[in-house]
């Protein structure tokens, strides 16, 4: 039996405390520790079965004293400013430490993790040839000092949140640093980028704004229940009466220079398979058999080849958007995966140029958790199946408060990183919800976050899709806020 114990302060405590649910442990190979946790006074201590090594892992808010007179620059503005950055929500990780003896301080430790990865990617870009000024490098260094007053408890250090803080000011600096010069290089032979940059519509009732077709220059076609058949034969004769409004939207919105793609929405599928048997009627969730999952992958076959049909020629790209999904035997999992791999090949054998989008299920920017196996699979079966022109799309989650719209950059970097690997590119999705104070979006937050993944050659597309709450109306828009700031962007750095 291995424990880990932290201790936090009374003002660390309430933090902790709102934020236990997003707590986890990892051992040295990033796999998940289970743990039982006590909470006593101001120690928590977790314990686990092996004795090894721990990293702990969960959110933190950082920035929290930024003055609001940050969060008041309009858009033109941010382009010229380059004063302090806004708060954001911090998800970080502890070095791997398990020493029971003495309590680890729990807010010191986060930042000694922020200064290790500070000065190690400071040393990656460096040898890069990043150009860094030696103010950069004298702040690191007062840094370190800062750090060791804070660890041996000198009354003149400063407190470990405050030092926290500092230390991830500095990172901001160092990525927007790399990100100006990246995306600098990357101008060089062609000024303006060919990043997609695009948002949601549902046809033939959403129209586009002049706002929005400044601001975008791709959509993306949403499932539509009512104005799409998609249980009629394609030969019969009203078939093409039917489709004409939806047909005569997506064509508007290539004549306007808008870059369409279709969303299929592949996850409500397939969850919705696992919930049938073989006769199509809905039962409880059970394990299906080899003979429900042929009747289920048929059914899924029938739904896209009817989507296809009608979209074959209107559209530049596939986005099969994916659930998170639970599997009650093996013969569900091969469900997903065989009938994933074959709509794929149909959807090649209908349109063989097409660049198809795996768009992955919902996680947050600063995620720390490992990826779905079974998502991970499926892109393993999909390379190996030389299908071609295939992308991962990420779609990130974010709330429209000034406390928590910046993201860790260090998660998102590792993110990119691991996705990268199959050399596919990568399309980000912001899913926007907004804050139940009403705060707007923290406009220079976002804006560093472009401009890094603007820096990533492999990042192809930038999307952005309003969550709908229950009870609001379908046709929710983006907030012109985001709209105003994106159509500056995109006038700086895109075609």
């Amino acid at each position: 039996m291995g424990q880990l114990v932290f201790q936090v302060t009374e003002q660390e405590l309430p933090l902790l405390q709102r934020n236990l649910e997003t707590v986890c442990l990892k051992n040295r190979f990033g796999e998940i520790t289970p743990f039982k946790l006590q909470v006593e006074g101001l120690l928590i201590t977790f314990y686990f079965a092996e004795n090894e090594s721990q990293r702990l892992s969960l959110s933190w808010p950082v920035g929290c004293k930024t003055g609001p007179e940050d969060h008041s620059l309009s858009s033109s503005e941010i382009f010229a400013e380059e004063g302090k950055y806004p708060s954001f929500f911090l998800s970080t990780t502890t070095l791997g430490v398990n020493d029971p003896s003495t309590p680890y301080l729990l807010v010191e430790e986060l930042a000694r993790k922020g200064l290790y990865q500070l000065r190690e990617q400071t040393y990656v870009w460096e040898q890069a040839q990043l150009a860094l000024e030696p103010s950069y490098f004298q702040r690191l260094a007062l840094l370190a000092e800062r750090l060791a007053l804070v660890l041996t408890g000198r009354k003149e250090g400063p407190t470990g949140q405050s030092l926290l803080e500092e230390i991830y000011a500095h990172v901001e600096t160092l990525f927007e640093t790399y990100a100006c010069q990246a995306i600098g290089c990357r101008q060089q032979t062609q000024p303006k980028l060919p990043t997609l940059l695009g948002t949601f519509v549902t046809v033939p009732n959403a129209t586009t704004t002049l706002m929005s077709a400044k601001a975008f220059n791709t959509l993306i076609v949403t499932e539509s229940d009512t104005n799409e058949p998609k249980d009629e034969d394609p030969t019969a004769e009203h078939f093409s009466e039917k489709v004409s409004p939806f047909v005569d939207s997506v064509t508007k919105y290539q004549k306007q220079g808008f870059k369409v793609g279709r969303e299929i929405p592949m996850g409500a599928y397939l969850r919705e398979a696992l919930k049938k048997d073989d006769l199509g009627e809905s039962t409880p969730p059970s394990p299906l058999s080899k003979e429900q999952v042929q009747v289920q992958a048929q059914v899924i076959l029938e739904k896209v080849d009817r989507i296809a049909t009608v979209s074959s020629g209107l559209f530049h790209f596939w986005f099969l958007r994916l659930l998170e999904l639970s599997f009650e035997s093996m013969c569900g999992q091969n469900l997903c995966l065989t009938t994933l791999l074959e709509v794929c090949s149909l959807l090649k054998t209908k349109k063989p140029k097409l660049p198809i989008v795996l768009q992955l299920p919902p996680t947050s920017p600063h995620d720390d958790k490992p990826p779905n196996p079974f998502i991970v699979g499926a892109i393993d079966a999909l390379s190996r199946s030389e299908m071609g022109d295939c992308g991962i799309g990420l779609t990130w989650t974010f709330e429209t408060s000034k406390a928590s719209t910046q993201a860790t950059f260090f998660s998102v970097r590792d993110q990119l990183d691991y996705w990268s690997r199959w050399n596919w590119p990568i399309l980000i999705t912001f899913q926007q919800r907004a804050n139940k104070d009403g705060d707007e979006i923290c406009e220079k937050s976002l804006l560093l976050l472009l401009r890094y993944l603007l820096s990533r050659p492999e990042v192809s597309g930038i999307f952005f899709e309003p969550i709908v709450e229950p009870g609001e109306e379908a046709s929710a828009t983006l907030s012109p806020t985001i709209e105003s700031l994106l159509q500056q962007f995109r006038s700086r750095y895109l075609l």
